[in-house]
């Protein structure tokens, strides 16, 4: 994955290579932990987040092999489920 590819006012973006291998990007000052949830056809993503002393911005990246059988993905940010703000690939 190219650094080129993310953009850092993004705060979570999911990019996908050769439609095998996808990255998610979550961008954000907290502490994050991931945990991945198949429902049938569709993936979840859940994200948690805790609050930490550092105000720098972090970069989570998570590297994801995406079942051909998935149909919908979602990501749930502290429960709540939170829009991609940028989808790209090649």
């Amino acid at each position: 994955m190219s650094k080129s590819w993310v953009d850092p006012e993004a705060a979570l973006q999911f990019i996908t290579k050769n439609g095998e291998i996808a990255y998610l990007i979550y961008q954000s000052r907290d502490t994050v932990t991931a945990e991945l949830e198949e429902d049938g056809d569709k993936l979840n993503i859940k994200l948690k987040t805790a609050t930490k002393v550092s105000n720098l911005v972090e970069q989570h990246v998570y590297k994801l092999k995406v079942d051909t059988d998935t149909e919908v993905i979602e990501v749930l940010i502290n429960g709540n489920s939170t829009p991609i703000d940028i989808v790209s690939g090649s």
